[in-house]
């Protein structure tokens, strides 16, 4: 199949990208971005002027059938290994498929790239999902899942975020909220007090349907996010061993890089009936501190 639409204006190319894999790059006057069919996967954003917002590891794969490590990945129609704990493969097969590239739009130099993926030519038949990656100042991300049966559906944006030195980074505006804390040694119900800070392995499904701010005063720079459709908020950084642990993350890359994501999982599942639809949107903004 061809994924080039009829028309796009001049600020969009179809590039191949690494891996021989087809991508979808953005130049416009606000933003420089990359999307690739794999996954449907954003691995670059960056506002005019501004360092990449979006963290990519040097040590990625691009190949069919495996996740790229880094960027914004599409977790659904399950979170991790699911509701019953033995879900494959990990976090769903959306960001492993083939995504259809099916539009594109420039206004103003603010691009929206939109994407379909059909369940049926992946072996799921009765679900489809349209995702929308607005680039501009901002990033905008939208992804709508229709079930054509009953389903609960777990999904995740898994924004991984540049950060100049992670030591230092805070995330605001989780404060009081309940979370589960899935590192090692992790309670399963705690309470955020003051602002998040990260001295260890970090993994946090915390019960929060607001906006966030990651603090990163090395890079001077404050880096929000808002939502909707998501009742869950992850904050997530493997430090030293979970780092040296995985093939396709650098042993020190934990150190520049942090993920802050909109999720709906563990006890903040959506039941869909047949027929149903569920929608998710973020959005990221960068601004100096």
């Amino acid at each position: 199949m061809d994924p080039r639409p009829v028309e796009l204006p001049d600020s969009v190319t179809l590039i191949t990208g690494q891996g021989n894999l087809p991508a979808v790059r953005v130049e416009s006057a606000r933003c420089t971005g990359e999307v690739y069919l794999h996954g449907a996967h954003v691995t670059d954003w960056a506002p005019s002027g501004q360092d990449p917002v979006i963290w990519l590891s040097e040590h990625s794969t691009f190949v069919p059938g495996r996740a790229i490590r880094g960027g914004i990945p599409l977790s659904a129609p399950w979170f991790a290994d699911g509701r019953t704990g033995d879900m494959t493969p990990a976090h769903g097969w959306f960001r492993t498929s083939t995504w259809e590239f099916t539009g594109a739009q420039d206004v103003d130099g603010t691009v929206s790239l939109a994407f379909h993926l059909d369940g049926a030519d992946v072996g799921h038949p009765t679900i489809s999902a349209d995702y929308v990656v607005e680039m501009g100042e901002e990033l905008t991300l939208e992804l709508a899942i229709t079930t054509q049966e009953p389903l609960v559906l777990e999904n995740a944006l898994h924004t991984y975020l540049a950060v100049a030195d992670i030591d230092a980074v805070s995330v605001r505006g989780l404060e009081g909220c309940h979370y589960v804390d899935k590192a090692p040694g992790g309670l399963p119900d705690n309470i955020q007090q003051g602002e998040v800070t990260f001295a260890g392995e970090t993994d946090r499904v915390y019960t929060h349907d607001g906006a966030a701010q990651v603090i990163d005063p090395a890079a001077g720079r404050l880096i929000s996010l808002t939502k909707s459709g998501s009742s869950k908020t992850v904050v997530w950084n493997p430090a030293v061993a979970k780092s040296a642990a995985m093939a396709d993350f650098g042993d020190e890359e934990w150190r520049g890089m942090m993920c802050l994501e909109v999720a709906n999982a563990l006890d903040g599942v959506i039941p869909l009936e047949a027929g149903g639809s569920h929608t998710m949107r973020a959005t990221y903004a960068v601004a100096s501190t």
